[in-house]
């Protein structure tokens, strides 16, 4: 029996690379073929002229990686999503919207927990409780719970950073960092760069928090079928 060919969008991936799609069709062609991109930018004659500038093209490269892997895990999401369809059930047809309309992996993974739930982390026991073990198994498989975090964290998650013990020679380097709380969002690479380095060193042990007020608001927002009088230990769990 035949696979079914994966649905793709040529148009979408060609606009998202700033391509024609027939210079996009050509260019994934020769490229699943191993054509040499030195070629393909100075010497194929269907691309000639096209990509004067060397660095614009090894950047266009990298994003080709990018989209085409965008685009990939969008097909395989769009043919579970089918599978759902054929069953009847309805939320599949929302969530195909949703799926041709994302334009990041992390949209296309929020979407893909409404088929297939998150795991357990290693080790973890159920509460005892039936109510509540239910309550844990219904957030692992919410799409909506996992979008409305993602987006707290861009917006407004925090990273602080811990100073660890170590000599004093080895943590030098990493003084600046004591104590360093900031937004995520106005955080500068380098500075990011340098406390992974810290990271790395064991100099520092790294957190990344979002505002306990937004996410006591998402859960009385997304949680509010609850039992009031059990709302404290929801949360807990949430």
């Amino acid at each position: 029996m035949e696979a079914k060919e994966q649905p793709r969008d040529d148009a979408r991936v060609a606009r998202a690379l700033g391509l024609k799609v027939p210079v996009y069709r050509h260019m994934r062609a020769a490229l699943e073929r191993g054509e040499d991109p030195l070629w393909l930018r100075s010497a194929d004659p269907v691309l000639a002229g096209t990509f004067p500038n060397a660095f614009g093209f090894e950047l266009l490269l990298e994003r080709f990686e990018i989209e085409e892997g965008l685009e990939r895990r969008r097909a395989n999401l769009m043919r579970a999503i089918a599978g759902k369809e054929e069953n009847g059930e309805d939320a599949a047809s929302a969530a195909a919207e949703e799926a041709r309309a994302a334009t990041d992996e992390g949209e296309l993974e929020d979407l893909a927990l409404a088929l297939e739930p998150s795991p357990a982390p290693d080790g973890f026991e159920p509460p005892g409780k039936a109510e509540h073990a239910a309550f844990l198994d219904g957030l692992r498989r919410r799409s909506d719970l996992a979008r409305e975090l993602r987006r707290i964290f861009r917006d407004k998650g925090m990273v602080s950073a811990e100073k660890l013990e170590l000599p004093e020679n080895e943590a030098r380097p990493f003084k600046q960092f004591e104590g360093f709380e900031e937004l995520l969002s106005t955080l500068a690479p380098a500075k990011y760069l340098g406390l992974r380095r810290g990271e790395r060193a064991h100099a520092l042990r790294l957190q990344f928090t979002p505002p306990a007020g937004e996410v006591r608001g998402l859960f009385d927002r997304l949680c509010a079928d609850v039992p009031p009088q059990e709302k404290d230990s929801y949360f807990k769990l949430f």
